[in-house]
């Protein structure tokens, strides 16, 4: 995972969630057809009758339930970045537009 995402936060949630699935997979491979639950909000995975805690910060639980990366997450805030750009000085730099392919 280290290799393969730029972005540090992304490989540390990443990295996060392989644990998690790596853990429930284990248990649903000694137990073919088991049930297996991962509750984001509760930090647990329930595996038949046995019941996992695990840690995770509110932040990274929050995004991952979510479905919230970087971009997303900034574009959250969009009203604010535009409200920003549109006080500034015309003598300061601004972001271009994005370009559309086609």
């Amino acid at each position: 995972l280290d290799d393969w995402t730029p972005v540090p936060q992304c490989r540390a949630v990443l990295k996060r969630v392989a644990v998690i699935a790596v853990l429930a997979a284990v248990y649903f491979l000694w137990n073919p057809g088991a049930e297996v639950t991962v509750d984001l909000p509760s930090r647990t995975i329930t595996a038949g009758d046995d019941v996992y805690t695990f840690a995770i910060d509110d932040y990274t639980a929050n995004r991952l339930l979510e479905g919230l990366d970087d971009i997303a997450a900034t574009l959250l805030h969009a009203d604010e970045i535009a409200a920003y750009e549109a006080a500034r000085p015309s003598f300061k730099p601004k972001t271009l537009p994005a370009k559309v392919a086609g």
